[in-house]
């Protein structure tokens, strides 16, 4: 059976370079990214290299999302884990500059979406053993 894998940050970039690697390599998997536009060309671009990827659109800090991917990866078999801010939103201003707003973004998308993912991916994964 194939394994599949949630990646999270696969709009572009280092994240969209790492699903084609990853779907190289045969695994599946369930693309993850705020932007859908460019999270479907990822998952397109995977396609078009003859592997396959489910593109799941949202912000996984969210419960619901962060539990459909987990579901979606359940569904397509061999649910085995996840990889979690495979790119970054952008080097960004130093820390003083950062607009508060801009820094809540980031430790939702970071932290709170990492506690999402392992609170859904955690009981799916011992059950599967």
């Amino acid at each position: 059976m194939a394994r599949t894998l949630i990646l999270t940050g696969a709009s572009r970039g280092i994240g969209r370079a790492l699903a084609l690697a990853l779907s190289q390599a045969g695994v599946q998997l369930v693309l993850n990214a705020r932007s859908e536009p460019e999270l479907c060309a990822s998952a397109n671009l995977v396609k078009a290299r003859g592997g396959q990827a489910l593109a799941l659109a949202g912000d996984c800090s969210h419960g619901d999302v962060a539990q459909n991917l987990v579901s979606a990866a359940q569904d397509l078999g061999g649910f085995y884990g996840f990889i979690h801010c495979a790119g970054v939103l952008h080097p960004g201003p130093l820390l003083p500059e950062l607009p508060e707003s801009e820094f809540r973004e980031i430790i939702d998308s970071h932290l709170i979406a990492a506690y999402q993912l392992l609170r859904f991916s955690v009981p799916a994964l011992e059950t599967a053993q």
